[in-house]
């Protein structure tokens, strides 16, 4: 270890260790030689001074020497010079030694040549503490920074973009070959300046206005100090925006056959730049400087400068992002065709390649922002999706060829290899034959941004991260929240920068987003198929919608495509004639001889459903008070008109004729003849009450229905999964059952009261749709939304209905009572910001629930719906029974869309639903009982499972006590996307179904694979918007691929090596002291026992 010597009078560190100890041992041989030729000679006075002279110089250079050897390993501290304390030491040994010269002759020689060595050392020792000796110890030191680089692995890095608008063909094209694309200027600069620009102007503006809060006492101090900062800064800004004056200048002079409007623009820009922008800085730098007027009038007018500035610099930002496109446009048609097409192949790789290429310098791209990072910081890289995963540069290129290759054999469907996204690849990255499906993990369709950033955070320590960058398309779609994440860098001083990859547009495809259908149907009732179809990218062309079933087309939609990215709801109609499991195909595709760019993503454009259409009639139980106008319409509806529906009503207080004193006890029950609707009192028991599908309970008090049917009522919701439809009424309901288990069922609030309710909150009323009302299927009463929302609107006002507080949670609101005050207070005005419209939104909601006419929720296992007046009969208002008919029926619709799908009367088995999600569970409900409706307990019963003709999985049937002979069973997860059938295998109810003549109940359920319904390939498009929000929380900024060494300024200070000493001094430290004293001591014995004292 080579220590620097700070006393150039020595030897240098040049001179080889081994020459210096030579050196030294010669010049002590010489000393001691000295020494002994003094005893031998007999010199005069004058030989013997000049004699001890040259001894003294033999010292001296023994002594240099000595200080010159060990200053290789200790240095001396001492501000004396060395030759001047080895000159001196030289001189103090010799009189010592000729001290002894004068003692010797009353000493013996033992004595005396100890004095000699005890005064001698103590002589080097008090030269040792004069020169400071210390011991140094070096160590090299690393103050670790490190960058955390997060690349997208999600499975939207794999598509190739096919909607590249001009300029980001421009960008990717020049980042591969910068000579193919190189433009005669850079508006794309001009853009990132000013942004940046606009970014420190708010900055410096937010800085002043805090200054101005100061007390006048500490005003003039804080803006002393602010005054230069900002003069520095300010300047820098003028500097900046001169430069891009001169970009602005550099278009007008290029040879791209501008057009005259285009020219006018960017002359208009670079002048407002000029004369507004730069001008308005010019009288903010003098403003900083006129020390005559006082503070903080100058600070007013700087931040209004500041400001102003910011402003104009806005417009022209957006003003050049148009401009932007113009230019590229013109220079693109300025190239030649082959350069055209050449630039669209290069641009045309898929955004995985992209990265790739980017970070690892591969493709053609100069430089590999992996490496430039290694030079200042230590990389860490992570791959991440819905998983985060740490990996080596090794695992990024193999990881990514094969994403890259995957991707290209499923966009090809394995006929064409040799497409953009190989482009490049060379050795290591040629991944050929890799199956599709590997691409599509589970995780791989979602891209969670925060967690990917928490476990950063997590696993490297703050004080050593410097910052996160983000290769990403930017598109979260995980629970997490970006703002809070990037708060939480900001807090801690670590940005987050963003590479974005991926274009703004969206790849053409069309897509069957969602289907909503019901799973059971009632025999000749009407299917209704809502399709949820998203189109992207095919903007004048038209796609077609068709539901077919088998070889025959039920169904077909036109839909013209007006804008880049349409979002709709289409229905699709059927009305099957025969009971059993009817699969429907829904696909959409162009119409006709469409010649325009291919379908991006095929497994999105079409979907199966099945739905189970039965002859089952669904069993209903009215229970009211008194034959009200409401009860004896909805009676001669259900009875006499509604087909699918086996009616029990019972009056617990009828008009009664004089001459009948008592009525007959006839029960309500589902066995009683058809036609024999109606009954005289209650079911008799529980099982009974269970037998019914939907219960309408109408204005009947507590005492009518007394506990123990209350509480059968409840678990008939709850437990047995049926259906309550609750019809609010002036004398006994809601208000007289609270506290009941009855008051849980409700889906709304109200003040509790002994009193009738027979005035309504206000004179009239009309029905008004919400906006779930405007999409349910309980209140559509038209084909499309307009026609439905206009007969709404022109149904007759209403008198009466139930004062209610509000709604419970979970529950859903379809209608509510309005007036036409209340109407045009929530009426949206002309202009409004965004604050107000979210507060109007909010009073409209809150209105909503405090007024709700029609509410459901659901409760346990069952569902319950609540309607606060009961003048529904208004409905056939001069246009007879129509709407009230097709009301009522949609709602025992809605009540029934629970019903077990498959089997007969007394066995019956369904499932939740009937199309399900990669992953989610399927809950299997099963009813068993005897002719007489009775539950039957089997402890065999099982379901299996079977995937076409293979076995797949068999679960045990558990038994759901009190619920009517129902089982039910969970199946956590099947093995992949399919069709599969669900068998019942129960020796009980084979003996039933033996009677009805059925051989096995089954039914069918249909998972979807896992990139049906994935937002990550729904929502395609790089998002720019949510990188930029994230980086401008955290402190970073976001870059375009093609400008991705931008970033390296971005992030603070490096990785520093540096050498640390550690310092031991030698000359002050107690065992010196102790040697010092003990010499001290030893030297006085010995002359005290010689005499000498």
């Amino acid at each position: 270890m080579s220590i620097e010597i700070k006393h150039p009078e020595l030897l240098s560190a040049a001179w080889p260790t081994m020459v210096v100890v030579l050196l030294l041992l010669v010049a002590i041989m010489v000393w001691v030689a000295a020494h002994r030729l003094r005893h031998r000679w007999q010199l005069n006075r004058i030989l013997a001074s000049v004699f001890m002279v040259a001894r003294v110089g033999i010292g001296y250079v023994t002594l240099w020497l000595t200080c010159s050897l060990l200053s290789r390993w200790i240095v001396f501290a001492t501000s004396w010079s060395l030759w001047g304390v080895c000159l001196g030491t030289a001189a103090a040994v010799e009189a010592v030694l000729m001290l002894y010269q004068l003692e010797r002759q009353t000493v013996t020689r033992r004595t005396g040549l100890s004095l000699v060595c005890l005064r001698s050392a103590m002589v080097l020792l008090v030269a040792l503490m004069i020169v400071q000796p210390m011991i140094v110890w070096e160590r090299e030191q690393v103050d670790e920074r490190i960058i955390a680089i997060l690349v997208d692995e999600s499975a939207s890095m794999d598509i190739q973009d096919d909607q590249l608008t001009n300029s980001e063909q421009i960008r990717l094209a020049h980042m591969f070959n910068p000579d193919l694309a190189k433009r005669p200027y850079d508006l794309d600069g001009v853009v990132t300046q000013l942004g940046r620009t606009i970014n420190r102007l708010n900055l410096e503006s937010a800085s002043i206005i805090r200054l101005q809060n100061l007390p006048q006492a500490d005003l003039e101090k804080g803006f002393e100090l602010r005054a230069e900062p900002l003069r520095q800064t300010t300047k820098q800004m003028l500097t900046s925006l001169a430069e891009q004056k001169k970009r602005l200048n550099a278009v007008l002079n290029a040879d791209l056959q501008l057009a005259e409007d285009t020219r006018a623009t960017t002359g208009a820009l670079r002048d407002r730049i000029a004369n507004l922008a730069i001008g308005q800085l010019l009288d903010c730098q003098k403003e900083i400087s006129d020390s005559q007027k006082d503070t903080a009038s100058r600070l007013r007018v700087i931040v209004e400068r500041l400001q102003g500035v910011a402003t104009e610099l806005r417009a022209v930002n957006q003003e050049m992002v148009a401009l932007v496109k113009t230019v590229d446009k013109k220079f693109l048609e300025s190239l030649s065709p082959e350069d055209v097409q050449e630039i669209q192949r290069v641009a045309s790789r898929t955004r995985t390649r992209i990265a790739t290429a980017m970070l690892l310098g591969k493709d053609g791209v100069k430089e590999s922002l992996l490496r430039k990072f290694r030079d200042g910081y230590t990389v860490k890289v992570y791959g991440f999706d819905s998983q985060v995963t740490e990996m080596t540069e090794k695992q990024l290129r193999i990881i990514t060829a094969k994403l890259d290759a995957a991707s290209v054999l499923e966009k090809s469907n394995g006929q064409d290899l040799a497409r953009p996204a190989t482009d490049g690849a060379t050795g290591e990255d040629q991944v050929p034959n890799v199956p599709a499906q590997q691409v599509h993990q589970r995780h791989r369709l979602a891209t969670d941004v925060v967690a990917a950033l928490e476990t950063v955070r997590k696993q490297i320590p703050q004080e050593k991260l410097a910052g996160v960058l983000l290769v990403s398309d930017g598109r979260h779609n995980a629970s997490g929240d970006l703002g809070t994440v990037a708060r939480e860098f900001a807090n801690r001083q670590i940005p987050v920068s963003a590479i974005v990859i991926g274009s703004s547009k969206a790849p053409v495809d069309a897509a069957i987003v969602g289907l909503e259908s019901p799973s059971t149907l009632l025999v000749e009732d009407q299917l209704r198929v809502k399709a949820r179809v998203k189109v992207t990218g095919m903007k004048g062309r038209k796609v077609r919608l068709v539901m077919s079933h088998g070889e025959e087309q039920i169904a077909k939609r036109i839909i013209d495509i007006d804008q880049d990215e349409f979002v709709g709801i289409v229905e699709l109609h059927d009305i099957p004639k025969v009971a059993g499991f009817r699969k429907y195909h829904v696909q959409i595709a162009p119409e006709g001889n469409d010649q325009g760019p291919s379908d991006s993503f095929a497994d999105n454009n079409m979907r199966d459903i099945t739905v189970a259409v039965t002859d089952q009639r669904t069993q209903v139980l009215i229970v009211e008070d008194r034959p009200r106008w409401e009860f004896r319409y909805l009676r001669n509806l259900l009875a006499e008109r509604d087909k699918t529906v086996r009616l029990q009503t019972v009056l617990l207080a009828p008009d009664r004729l004089a001459s009948i004193k008592e009525r007959p006890k006839v029960p309500a029950s589902v066995t009683r003849p058809d036609g024999d609707h109606e009954a005289t009192s209650l079911p008799e028991n529980e099982q009974e009450w269970m037998k019914f599908d939907v219960i309408i309970l109408g204005d009947v008090s507590a005492q009518q229905l007394d506990t123990e049917s209350i509480q059968i009522i409840h678990d008939f919701v709850d437990k047995r999964a049926g259906t309550l439809i609750v019809i609010a009424g002036p004398r006994h309901l809601p208000h007289q059952f609270v506290d009941t288990p009855l008051e849980e069922l409700f889906p709304v609030t109200f003040n509790p009261t002994t009193e009738a309710m027979v005035a309504p909150p206000e004179p009239s009323f009309r029905w008004v749709l919400t906006q779930a009302g405007r999409q349910n299927s309980v209140t559509r009463q038209a084909d499309t939304t307009e026609e439905n929302t206009r007969i709404w609107n022109e149904l007759p006002d209403l008198y009466w209905r139930y004062p209610i507080t509000g709604t419970k949670k979970g529950a859903e609101v379809l209608a509510y009572a309005s007036t036409e005050q209340m109407e045009k207070e929530l009426a949206a005005p002309n202009q409004e910001s965004d604050e107000q419209a979210s507060q109007r939104r909010k009073k409209r909601e809150q209105l909503e629930h405090q007024n709700a006419l029609l509410t459901t929720h659901r409760y346990g296992d069952g569902r319950v719906m609540m309607i606060t007046s009961d003048r529904t009969w208004r409905l056939r208002y001069r246009v007879g029974d129509t709407y009230h008919h097709r009301f009522w029926g949609q709602v025992l619709r809605w009540a029934e869309t629970g019903k077990l799908q498959a089997g007969t009367s007394m066995v019956r088995m369904g499932t939740d639903r009937i199309i399900y999600g990669d992953g989610d569970p399927v809950t299997v409900t099963v009813r068993i009982t005897d002719a007489k409706l009775e539950p039957i307990l089997d402890q065999e019963a099982q379901l299996k499972v079977y995937q076409g003709e293979q076995l797949v999985l068999t679960k045990q049937l558990q038994s759901l006590p009190n619920r009517n002979g129902m089982y039910r069973v969970e199946l956590n997860r099947l093995p992949g996307p399919g069709t599969f059938r669900l068998i019942l295998d129960s020796p009980l109810a084979a003996e039933v179904l033996a009677v009805e003549g059925e051989e096995a109940v089954e039914t069918e359920i249909t998972v979807l694979s896992p990139q049906v319904n994935s937002r990550e390939l729904l929502e395609p498009t790089a998002d720019r918007e949510a990188l930029a929000y994230l980086t401008h929380l955290s402190g970073g900024n976001v870059v375009e691929a093609d400008q991705a060494t931008d970033v390296l300024g971005f992030f603070g200070t490096g990785t520093h090596r540096y050498t640390e000493q550690t310092r031991q001094t030698l000359w002050d430290t107690w065992p010196l002291l102790v040697v010092m004293v003990l010499l001290l001591t030893v030297e006085w014995v010995i002359r005290k026992r010689g005499g000498l004292i």
